[in-house]
């Protein structure tokens, strides 16, 4: 059976009334908010789609790029529905444009999803002040995503990585850079879509490998997340290849081009130097020469979470 945000658009009202003045016996805040999509997000399931269980079969399904055509017209603010509706048919036939708008739209109603179970989950813990803040925020995050996701349905959510594999096969740099760093997949449902996580992670690996050899600017701060220790308290992308002196190397170059870096990252950074051996600190200057120049890029420099966002509406253009 299809939810949509409208059903959960409901819930979620009774969810901040409850959570402004109603608390349980047992201190807890509780709230009925029920997120919608809460179907299964395979890709098989989708309309038109393979049913292979091995990832050349998922990668093998894409469009051929040179039967791209021309997308039909879309208003950038109109419902997802409406939008997937008319954009679906090029996006399928690999028109990039209308593949990386579908995403676009796609995931900005998951994540609307997202943030109403997360406020949900927060409203069965232990009230408190915070607490209550942090769940009435993530709603009102939700109130503001969710426009224009009326009857998106999870088959549709479920095509998100579909589409922006298409974008990204296209060749565009920034395409392939959203894919890299934050991929349409819902890891809890990792099983499920294990063709597209495999073909994920081989895109990633292939970007993030390009991206150093050829010492992307733009790429830095991503390569930052990537690199950084499996235990580094910061988000990152789903792809991570922990490497120390490749990381502290690659920090030090970000300090050298003024990038701002996060305090997360430079702690992280600083507790490691702490500890390398004079084995690990000669490999390090290794790193660090090799790595030291190249890096050339007329963009300024940005926070590296900010490869973590959803793309500018440019990026679809």
């Amino acid at each position: 059976m299809k939810k949509t945000l409208l059903v959960a658009s409901v819930c979620a009202a009774a969810a901040i009334a409850l959570l402004v003045g109603v608390q349980s016996s047992d201190g807890a805040w509780r709230t009925r908010a029920q997120a919608g999509f809460s179907g299964q997000s395979t890709l098989a399931s989708s309309p038109d789609s393979a049913t292979g269980t091995e990832s050349n079969r998922f990668t093998a399904s894409l469009p051929q790029l040179q039967r791209e055509t021309q997308a039909p017209r879309a208003a950038d603010d109109a419902p997802v529905a409406q939008m997937y509706a008319a954009l679906r048919p090029a996006a399928l036939l690999g028109n990039a444009n209308a593949a990386c708008r579908l995403v676009a739209g796609l995931q900005k109603c998951f994540e609307a999803q997202l943030n109403l179970e997360s406020a949900s989950n927060i409203s069965h813990q232990p009230a408190n002040p915070a607490n209550r803040e942090s769940a009435a925020g993530l709603l009102r995050s939700y109130e503001v995503a969710s426009q224009g996701c009326e009857a998106v349905s999870d088959a549709m959510i479920a095509e998100s990585y579909r589409f922006q594999a298409i974008a990204a096969s296209s060749g565009n740099p920034q395409m392939q850079r959203w894919l890299a760093a934050k991929p349409a997949l819902d890891p809890r449902k990792f099983v499920q879509e294990l063709d597209q996580w495999k073909d994920y992670q081989s895109r990633a690996q292939k970007y993030y490998n390009e991206a150093l050899k050829n010492r992307r600017a733009e790429d830095l701060g991503a390569l930052l997340l990537v690199y950084a220790p499996a235990d580094a308290p910061v988000p990152r992308p789903p792809f991570k290849m922990p490497d120390t002196a490749t990381f502290l190397a690659l920090v030090d170059v970000a300090t050298q081009r003024g990038m701002p870096i996060p305090s997360q990252l430079s702690h992280t950074a600083q507790e490691l130097r702490e500890s390398l051996s004079p084995d690990q600190q000669r490999a390090l200057e290794e790193r660090r020469l090799s790595l030291s120049s190249g890096w050339q890029s007329t963009q300024p420099q940005e926070s590296p979470f900010r490869s973590l966002l959803l793309p500018e509406a440019s990026v679809c253009q």
